[in-house]
């Protein structure tokens, strides 16, 4: 009955918690522009075959895609014509694309109008053999959005090495990467002006996080390429305001500028270097082997730090007595918690 209502132009059924899937005739709601799916919570089966059909669509906040073998769920493909959309959507589902094509028809960079997207690479199962891991990366680089989105989850990715578009993302503010288990070196975050917040989640193949992560390296390398021997300044995750890692279980070193571009160096070629100038909130869980923070936190304006379930980097910290090796860093934060 419902998809016989074929002037229909809203559809709420949002925090209807038990439904798992939509009907099969979804495609016949031609002139549906808005589809309200919010704290759907059940809603985790793929959708039918047709939903491309919706041409008139604004709001649809979840996209879940079928099997390959699957006729009657909806592929990837589908999303090409829904090119109103605006605001949020997640697409789940993502692991079962196994031809790329079918992620480039998509065309998600002409959906203008997105300012956040969640992408959705299965749950949480651990390491992915290399196969699907090569496949992701494939996946991800063709799903390239609008480079005017605001805000960027993924979630589930198995591949080894983050897409070419993320650092384009120009205006990007809102930055989540969770259960990226193969991912082996974070991206050259620092390039990304506007981002306010970053948090990374359950990278268990991240053994460091150093110069690459600033984009330190990169941007030397343009001056050089350019030429440029004039006095710059350079600056690093410019609006970051919270960070955030989180169970990052095999790693070790989180390195600053020491590593590549020490202080003389820096002067030497005329570049002064700033990072995180507006960092107020860092939130440390559940990384049990990391030893020791950069050496440029002390010159940011932190106002509070939260170290959990890090027994390592929690003992050299020793707030409580403030004597450990690594207090001087983090001496003029205000509120600090911790707990091994």
């Amino acid at each position: 009955m419902l998809c016989n209502l074929c002037n229909l132009q809203t559809l709420d059924i949002s925090c209807c918690v038990k439904i798992r899937k939509l009907p099969q005739g979804m495609g016949k709601l031609i002139k549906l522009r808005h589809l309200l799916i919010d704290d759907c919570y059940g809603l985790s089966e793929p959708f039918p075959k047709g939903i491309g059909r919706l041409r008139s669509l604004r709001t649809l906040e979840k996209f879940i895609i079928g099997g390959i073998n699957n006729v009657g769920e909806c592929k990837l493909g589908e999303f090409k014509n829904l090119v109103h959309l605006k605001g949020s959507l997640e697409i789940g589902g993502l692991e079962n694309v196994t031809d790329v094509q079918e992620a480039d028809n998509a065309q998600l960079k002409n959906k203008i109008h997105l300012r956040k997207l969640r992408l959705r690479f299965g749950g949480r199962f651990g390491r992915v053999d290399n196969r699907r891991g090569e496949n992701d990366e494939l996946v991800l680089n063709a799903l390239e959005p609008h480079p005017e989105l605001e805000s960027l989850w993924i979630y589930g990715y198995g591949g080894t090495g983050y897409p070419n578009w993320l650092i384009s993302l120009t205006i990007l503010k809102e930055l989540e990467l969770d259960s990226c288990d193969n991912l082996e070196q974070l991206p050259p975050l620092g390039k990304l002006r506007f981002l306010e917040s970053l948090s990374i989640r359950a990278s268990f193949s991240v053994k460091k996080v150093g110069v690459e992560f600033l984009g330190i390296e990169s941007n030397r390398k343009k001056d050089e390429e350019m030429g440029s021997t004039s006095t710059s300044s350079l600056i690093l995750f410019p609006n970051l305001k919270f960070l955030q890692f989180e169970d990052m279980k095999e790693w070790e070193e989180w390195d600053g500028i020491g590593g590549t571009m020490r202080e003389e160096e820096a002067q030497e070629s005329g570049v002064t270097i700033t990072i995180m100038p507006r960092l107020q909130n860092l939130k440390i869980f559940n990384c049990p082997k990391l030893k020791s923070l950069p050496d440029f936190l002390p010159t940011t304006p932190l106002k509070t730090l939260e170290i959990w379930l890090s027994p390592i980097l929690g003992e050299c910290c020793q707030t409580l007595t403030e004597i450990g090796d690594q207090w001087p860093k983090i001496s003029h934060v205000p509120n600090i918690s911790s707990c091994k």
